[in-house]
């Protein structure tokens, strides 16, 4: 077993973490020792390179002592001791330059130090630190040993803790707070060019068009979540295929890091999960959701908006951290959100049309685009647009955030979100949610406009979002979704099987009637026809609807003949008994705008 380079009593943590940091050898009547040379130094007869070294005692056969030198790895102090909010999870905070000269701070969780630490010396090769294989035993140990006085908060995910922002390089208002992770840190918040040139080359673009308005504005509103207590706000920017919706994505993404933020539709579910995860208080900006399998969309829409991950076993056998997020989901796609599920054979759930609300975006001046800002046509401004992202990026969402920090933003955040949806004509509940994620969009917007960041006039961010709603209430029509989902099937299945699968009530069929839903009967004075529904049948028109919620949605309608008491069911005598049904009765313009649409 080696031996502890430590074994003297310790009565000053910090002072001992300083003595290890040596620009010259020590004396052998400390060896064995560490010691961190943050320089090439002189052992008396020649140069050794910076780094940790082991310094040892060595016994010659006649007697004499002298000093081994081992070089371990490269410069690594352990700067502090690191430990989640609930005291579970400890680890240590290493500092060391990467193969390039630049300094590097990581939080090892203390459990990578287990066994014969080859998961610890893979993280730390790929994060650029050297060390000597044959001396491993002894990197292992040096961690073991170190214990600072300096103690740290990890938090396992990036936004907000403590009234302070975690980015994976920095925390924005300081304090002993660090981004803890096992798996490479996120790189894609990286930071190109000045604030300035973000300004001119991206954020002024975007003035005279609603869709790169919504865009921009909705990368900003991933800190407010927290700060009014929100879970999420999502926009599904739908078109025709190039038309510039990626380009707008692309611009949104630049306001916090390089376009490597930008992912695809295209992703598993724990894919999924590590990125929204990733985007915690920020972004997440998902391309082109043809890619991704109809039947599937569904339940990540679901996923993503509740903001938690699943449970999973780890490798003791107990149940490992789930991950949680807040964040902001910016979609793109060719079709609606519902329109691509009900291709693939998907149920589309009227929860996931306020979950990611479909807007809207191929049908402007240039596809996208309102405005091209003297740019030959709308696939030269995009390009031009697409170039500027590359180039400058990062800057502003951290200069928002800058901006946030230490402002008592809560109140007056509530209540200018409040004081934007009273612009829009909201109705019930379900266009309530959508209001309210569309006005903390537009309120982001206009605040990172008052910070300087956007360049911005006052007021375009929030004139966006009012003529978003009202797009999107255009496109949804009247009534909540469940309603219109409810009436649709019906209406569905009664143009389908209205012959087939219904017996006149008075008459003999022309024909067999195969899995009956109900029956007719006429009103021989008008020519209206009302379908007597059996149970069972209503059941299946109503395309896996609770019964009572598709009874309200078709009384609310209209279109439910109510029977004595105000009663949903009513009773007829067919065929000599008496036979519970639920007669439905279609206005004649419901008819004819179904069989116009046919036409």
């Amino acid at each position: 077993m080696l031996p502890n380079p430590q074994n003297s009593a310790r009565s000053d943590a910090d002072e001992q973490a300083h003595r290890l940091i040596a620009s010259a050898p020590p004396s052998l009547d400390v060896c064995p020792c560490w010691r961190v040379y943050l320089k090439s130094w002189h052992d008396g007869k020649r140069l050794r390179r910076a780094g940790v070294w082991y310094h040892a005692v060595r016994e010659g056969k006649d007697g004499q002592r002298s000093r081994s030198d081992d070089w371990i790895c490269s410069p690594l102090t352990v700067e502090a001791i690191s430990v989640d909010a609930r005291g579970e999870a400890f680890g240590r905070l290493l500092r060391f330059p990467d193969v390039l000269g630049q300094v590097r701070e990581w939080i090892m969780p203390m459990p990578l130090l287990r066994g014969e630490g080859l998961e610890l010396r893979g993280a730390l090769l790929a994060r650029g630190l050297l060390f000597e294989p044959t001396q491993r035993q002894r990197l292992v140990q040096y961690l073991m040993h170190q214990v600072p006085k300096r103690q740290i908060l990890q938090v396992p995910t990036l936004g907000w803790h403590e009234g302070r922002f975690v980015l994976p390089d920095t925390v924005v208002g300081g304090g002993e707070i660090r981004f803890e992770s096992e798996a490479t840190q996120p790189l894609d918040y990286a930071q190109s060019g000045t604030l300035a040139q973000w300004r001119e080359q991206v954020a002024a673009a975007a003035v005279g068009n609603l869709v790169l308005l919504l865009a921009i504005s909705a990368a900003f509103a991933g800190p407010l979540l927290a700060l009014i207590q929100a879970d999420h706000a999502s926009l599904h920017l739908y078109g025709d295929s190039s038309g510039g919706k990626s380009t707008a994505l692309r611009a949104a993404v630049s306001v916090w890091g390089s376009p490597a933020m930008l992912r695809s539709w295209q992703a598993t579910a724990n894919g999924m999960e590590a990125a929204a995860a990733e985007s915690n208080d920020t972004l997440l900006a998902l391309d082109e959701l043809g890619q991704a399998d109809g039947r599937d969309v569904g339940a990540v829409i679901y996923q993503l908006a509740n903001g938690r991950g699943k449970g999973r076993a780890n490798i003791q056998g107990g149940t490992r951290r789930r991950a949680h997020w807040r964040t902001v989901i910016l979609s793109s796609g060719e079709r609606t959100v519902n329109a691509h599920m009900q291709a693939d054979g998907g149920r589309y759930q009227a929860g996931q049309a306020v979950r990611l609300i479909n807007l809207p975006a191929g049908e402007r001046a240039y596809g996208a685009f309102d405005q091209i800002h003297g740019a030959a046509d709308g696939a030269a401004f995009a390009d031009a647009l697409s170039a500027a992202t590359q180039r400058v990026h990062g800057t502003a969402g951290r200069a928002f955030l800058h901006w946030l920090v230490g402002q008592q933003q809560d109140q007056t955040l509530s209540r200018a979100v409040l004081h934007l949806m009273e612009g829009m004509s909201v109705t019930h509940g379900q266009a309530a949610r959508v209001a309210k994620q569309l006005a903390l969009i537009g309120t982001a917007g206009e605040l990172a406009t008052a910070a300087g960041i956007t360049g911005w006039p006052a007021g375009i961010a929030a004139d966006a979002v009012l003529d978003a709603y009202h797009l999107w209430q255009t496109e949804q029509g009247s009534g909540q979704t469940e309603d219109r989902q409810i009436l649709e099937s019906v209406r569905s299945f009664i143009e389908r099987h209205g012959e087939s699968r219904f017996a006149p009530r008075h008459a003999i069929s022309a024909h067999p009637i195969r899995e009956r839903a109900g029956y007719t009967e006429e009103d021989p004075t008008t020519g209206q026809v009302t379908y007597l529904f059996l149970a069972s049948g209503l059941r299946e028109a109503l395309d896996g609807q609770d019964l009572k919620r598709g009874l309200i949605a078709l009384a609310r309608a209209g279109w439910l003949v109510k029977g004595r008491g105000d009663k949903h069911r009513l009773q007829r005598k067919i065929q000599g008994k008496n036979t519970n049904v639920y007669a439905v009765s279609l206005p004649d313009d419901v008819l004819d705008d179904a069989e116009a649409s046919q036409a």
